[in-house]
């Protein structure tokens, strides 16, 4: 079985608990709490854990919800902000199927951010 868990940091209670077989994949799983996310919150996703439709999915639902991601040495991105040696703010570049998703969202009317 696999686990995902929505927990607020500061609390450490547990906002949603889901299990799945473990033939399936977490990442899935992850997306479908997107919803369950209160407004005003920052979410920390794990390196190789988030795509480009769960980050614009995530900033479209509710309201003030950020992220942090770890970078890495090949991390596809253009430095926006430098606030130290070891944090930035990055611009990510997206591949052309997560471009194409985001058209298809803009044409389906999903309000653009």
């Amino acid at each position: 079985m696999r686990l995902v868990t929505l927990m607020n940091l500061g609390s450490h209670i547990l906002l949603n608990v889901v299990t799945i077989p473990y033939r399936r994949s977490e990442t899935v799983l992850a997306h479908s709490m997107l919803a369950a996310i209160p407004d005003n919150s920052i979410r920390l996703f794990d390196k190789h854990f988030y795509n480009a439709d769960q980050l614009l999915t995530l900033s479209l639902q509710g309201g003030n919800r950020h992220w942090l991601l770890p970078a890495w040495n090949y991390i596809a991105s253009e430095t926006e902000e430098s606030y130290g040696p070891r944090y930035r703010l990055l611009k990510l570049k997206m591949s052309l199927p997560a471009r194409k998703g985001i058209l298809h969202c803009q044409s389906s009317g999903t309000p653009e951010r």
